[in-house]
């Protein structure tokens, strides 16, 4: 029991690390006192308007919901990667144990993010003398996200336990995200099943006219996520406990049995882990270095560099994987948007948006998709130590930077190209769409231009792991700061321009050749700069 009490203390400090950045530590700092001040104000403001049930329910859901994105995005890259193998394999340590400290830290970590705005919530509920529900609600929490990462681990467990028939990790990336999906898809068509009111039309009973007429409309969303919350049929059971003081046996009963069903999960995730452990881990780290990676040397410098780019990410698992997220993330984003659209959730003529405006809305949507990535603000800090190599080589800068560029673009109009082949596919494709489609491409490139401005004069080099380099960099920030400007001035601008009602055609052959004119610009004064 203490080898897996100091392997979870291991796990939880290797990865779990603040950034060594001073900077980046007082942007988290300040981030997270926004992040709670807000919790604090919407959480008061939702108590002063709605009954104590329903304010509890809405409150547990949104701590699943965030234990449910917490442990989707870490379990790729912390519990199912096998990072910690070469050290730990040589020791005698049983492959159980390492498991077993593995899938805690998975759980206590994301666990105790979702119960930080619960603070908020018992503090409320104690002032207001509501003990019992306040001491309810802290313990029935913690059963329910355990129980909700716990099924999600174990499902996913399915998955790596064949990790080694992958033939790469963009494959089995690519697996666990479609079995994600699935498992989201499947609860929506499930809570829209049983769905009792048209989401459409009560939307379109908000009224913003006056702030009593507000807190009313969202009363009536807020009573009917609850009365459709209760009456989908597994649900109802779970969320009685907590509605009401009169269910203290039956609070205990589901307590006890969400013990039992977590712990069996608990034990299959183990068991399948643990089988192919040594196999899988094997395999992840053949497949991972650099050993595979072949160069062409050919007369053309433009291939040359583009190819030593492409080099740097096959350097690190972590950065194939940010780049297959990259291109993921936009068509995903689209995919839900559009079955929402087609459901009724959310209307296409939302605050009166026709059908063709609606077009250049969703065309900015995917554009901020394909920005807010970790793959454009961070190139340089990518190289590593390889970065001193880049400075002694003989290369040209120039070539070397828009290189980056190239393939950040690459990456992000492959992306922007699946999400509007999907809006074709529904339908929502229009004669002026392929003019809006070259104006968010053009965009992107201007982004790409601007975003690694920073990163190549203060690249984090130094760096432990792959994720300090990438995730955790203050450069991200600080790239969205450099690129999301323009982008917001060429946005109102277009945007301007559609609701004078102008011509849809002549408005995108004005912009075209702004976009034109600006990447001209843009593209002189880098290469002096440089």
């Amino acid at each position: 029991m203490k080898e897996v009490y100091q392997l979870t203390k291991f796990f939880i400090s290797s990865y779990y690390n603040k950034p060594k950045q001073t900077k980046l530590q007082v942007v988290l700092l300040i981030a997270f006192v926004y992040l709670f001040i807000q919790i604090t104000v919407i959480n008061l403001f939702v108590y002063l308007i709605t009954d104590t049930h329903i304010f509890i329910v809405l409150n547990l859901v949104f701590s699943n919901i965030i234990v449910f994105v917490f442990v989707c995005y870490l379990s790729f890259s912390h519990f199912f990667e096998y990072h910690e193998f070469q050290l730990l394999a040589p020791l005698p340590l049983s492959y159980k144990k390492i498991a077993i400290a593995k899938l805690i830290s998975s759980l206590l970590v994301p666990l105790l993010v979702s119960l930080v705005p619960q603070i908020v919530t018992f503090l409320i509920l104690v002032f207001d003398f509501k003990i019992i529900e306040a001491i309810q609600l802290l313990i029935y929490v913690p059963f329910v996200n355990a129980f909700t990462a716990m099924f999600l681990l174990f499902m996913l467990s399915f998955i790596n336990r064949y990790y080694y028939k992958f033939k790469s990790k963009v494959t089995y990336l690519f697996t666990n995200i479609v079995g994600v999906m699935l498992i989201m898809f499947g609860c929506f068509a499930f809570y829209e099943k049983h769905s009792q009111v048209n989401i459409t039309v009560l939307l379109s009973s908000i009224k913003l006219t006056n702030l009593e007429r507000f807190s009313n409309s969202m009363n009536r969303i807020l009573s009917y996520i609850f009365d459709t919350l209760n009456s989908i049929p597994v649900l109802k059971y779970l969320i009685a406990p907590i509605v009401s003081t009169s269910y203290k046996n039956y609070f205990i009963i589901v307590c006890f049995l969400l013990l039992i069903i977590g712990s069996v999960m608990y034990y299959l995730t183990i068991k399948n882990v643990v089988l192919n452990y040594a196999r899988n881990a094997l395999s992840n780290n053949s497949n991972g270095g650099i050993k595979r990676t072949k160069v062409y040397i050919t007369p053309y410098q433009w291939f040359n560099y583009l190819q030593r780019e492409i080099w740097v990410i096959n350097t690190e698992p972590y950065f194939k994987m940010q780049v297959v997220l990259g291109i993921l993330f936009p068509p995903v984003c689209t995919t839900v948007i559009i079955i929402l659209i087609n459901y009724g959730v959310v209307p296409i003529d939302f605050y009166g948006a026709s059908e063709v405006v609606f077009d250049k809305y969703f065309a900015y949507a995917i554009l901020f998709f394909c920005c807010i990535n970790n793959i454009s603000g961070t190139p340089y800090s990518r190289e590593g130590k390889y970065w001193y190599l880049l400075k002694c080589s003989p290369l040209n800068n120039q070539s070397v930077y828009f290189s980056k560029v190239a393939i950040a673009s690459i990456i992000s109009i492959i992306a922007l190209l699946l999400s509007y082949m999907i809006l074709a596919v529904f339908g929502y494709w229009h004669n002026d769409t392929i003019f809006t489609l070259m104006i968010i491409a053009s965009l992107v490139v201007c982004y790409n231009l601007l975003a690694p401005l920073y990163d190549r004069k203060h690249p984090l080099t130094e760096w432990g792991n792959p994720s300090e380099a990438v995730k955790s960099n203050l450069n991200v920030l600080v790239s969205l700061l450099y690129g999301l400007p323009l982008l917001f001035i060429m946005a109102m601008v277009h945007l301007s321009m559609i609701w004078l009602k102008l011509n849809p055609v002549f408005v995108a052959s004005i912009i075209l050749m702004l976009m034109f004119v600006t990447l001209f610009i843009l593209i002189s004064i880098l290469r002096k700069k440089l």
